[in-house]
């Protein structure tokens, strides 16, 4: 019985590892004699049909669009919820990237990916597989706010959808 489980426990691991060889993104091996510098500061924003991202703590970019590439998971078949962003200053021989965690949705991979370098950051631009207004832009903000929902709703305050939920219930289980 005990044996059983264990198999079955390793199964769905080996499955679970599969399915994430597939959603990683395409790795690209650093040029000769460049430093690489990975960097998570980044603001966004969103429109309908886009995502927008103004990625910071790049400096000497080149001022165009064949300095930053945008890397989506290597499998075309594979979800584009997650992406890296590939800077390079040739001039500092050095590397910038951006690792996202996975998206609360898709990208489309297909749609051109707006570009624009400045001095202080560079703005990238997506497209949306589906059109619509994200609550949360990663896949662990959505995890989140459902656990925070589902805490308040079990301390009888609002947050879980209860219209007639007493807020004071909420204070009180406190």
């Amino acid at each position: 019985e005990n044996q059983a489980k264990i198999e079955k426990m390793a199964e769905e691991i080996k499955i679970k590892q599969e399915n994430a060889n597939l959603t990683q993104v395409k790795a690209v091996s650093k040029q000769a004699g460049f430093k690489r510098k990975k960097l998570s500061t980044y603001s966004w924003d969103q429109s309908d049909k886009r995502l927008k991202f103004y990625l910071k703590g790049t400096k000497n970019v080149e001022n165009n669009e064949s300095s930053v590439k945008i890397l989506f998971p290597e499998d075309e078949k594979a979800p584009s919820d997650k992406i890296s962003i590939l800077c390079t200053s040739e001039k500092d021989k050095q590397d910038y990237l951006f690792e996202f965690p996975k998206f609360s949705a898709e990208i489309n991979r297909t749609a051109a990916a707006t570009i624009k370098v400045k001095d202080s950051y560079i703005f990238v631009s997506l497209a949306k597989k589906v059109n619509g207004n994200w609550e949360h832009l990663l896949a662990d903000d959505v995890v989140k706010a459902k656990d925070k929902a589902d805490k308040m709703a079990s301390m009888g305050g609002l947050g879980g959808g209860d219209e007639n939920a007493d807020p004071q219930a909420g204070l009180m289980n406190m």
